[in-house]
């Protein structure tokens, strides 16, 4: 997270200096700073529950708040709801008892998974609730989702059914 921290003695510094680390976490926000007698640096991530795609790599991975873990986080969150999107609008068309005429495995269900999801649950864990970027990331997926199940469906998903 702070990289280049440690002294090398090549910059002038003492490679013996004295390292002073302190961190702090809360709900929302990770901190760390390291100080030696002439400088100071520190470094604050948000916490987003999305940097769950980093617990599934086979290394350890340093949060640094790059652009490339922006990216991925938006991209973890896009793919995990395809298969959501996917199977709503499939369960719908093809006559999963009851769904086509409540409705609620359509859009209104999908938003109220999404809202229980991103901003009941993850305050009760300790976490901050999802920020816009997720949200607009979550329903990017459900609508791929929904276009993949349109284009490579069985007819009846183009279709509504008729009794």
């Amino acid at each position: 997270m702070l990289g280049d921290v440690f002294p090398t003695g090549s910059d002038g510094s003492n490679a013996s200096d004295t390292l002073r680390l302190s961190g702090r976490y809360d709900a929302r926000l990770v901190e760390m700073r390291v100080t030696n007698r002439r400088e100071s640096r520190d470094r604050a991530l948000a916490v987003d529950p999305g940097l769950a795609w980093a617990l599934i790599l086979p290394n350890q991975w340093y949060f640094a708040g790059t652009t490339l873990e922006w990216i991925l986080t938006r991209i973890w969150m896009a793919l995990l709801l395809v298969p959501l999107g996917y199977w709503l609008t499939f369960a719908s068309a093809t006559g999963v008892p009851d769904a086509s005429r409540t409705g609620f495995l359509r859009a209104p269900g999908a938003i109220v998974l999404l809202w229980v999801g991103f901003a009941v649950v993850p305050p009760h864990f300790g976490i901050p609730r999802a920020p816009l970027a997720s949200w607009v990331t979550a329903v990017a997926g459900l609508l791929t989702g929904v276009a993949i199940a349109f284009a490579a469906g069985p007819r009846s998903v183009h279709q509504p059914l008729t009794d």
